[in-house]
């Protein structure tokens, strides 16, 4: 089910305004602007009683989308840019949340999960720089380089 779900929000997000993004702003800055949209897109969830979405911290959640996106997008650059590796990465993410809130942790150990996704981000930022996600081989597209 995911699967089928995540695919269009990656074909937007990454296949589409990323591209849109990057040709006047650097991985860092686009995948911080989609994080923000994803943020609104996800908005209505914290009005919905039943969703688990509304019971977190809203802070938190724009943390983790922010975050979320940067490693989206490093797994987008990394994978050449695949649609569908970024769709299986987003889907196994949510089977993992999901996983939590069957078990009773998804609220709980949400600070936890943002702080290391988070962490994660800042790691890729860190490694990459902000330019792109990607080494100097793969902004080429030579070999050897």
């Amino acid at each position: 089910m995911f699967l089928l779900s995540n695919v269009w929000e990656e074909l937007g997000w990454r296949g589409f305004a990323l591209s849109v993004l990057t040709q006047r702003w650097s991985d860092l800055a686009a995948s911080v602007w989609l994080g923000l949209v994803a943020f609104a897109w996800h908005l209505p969830l914290f009005f919905v009683v039943d969703s688990p979405m509304s019971r977190l911290p809203w802070i938190l959640q724009l943390v983790f989308l922010i975050a979320n996106g940067v490693l989206m997008t490093w797994v987008y650059r990394g994978t050449g840019e695949s649609v569908l590796w970024v769709t299986v990465f987003h889907a196994m993410a949510n089977a993992v949340a999901l996983g939590m809130l069957e078990v009773g942790l998804y609220v709980r150990s949400y600070p936890i999960v943002v702080g290391l996704v988070a962490a994660s981000a800042g790691l890729v930022a860190l490694r990459y720089g902000r330019r792109r996600f990607a080494s100097r081989r793969e902004w080429s597209g030579a070999e050897g380089e």
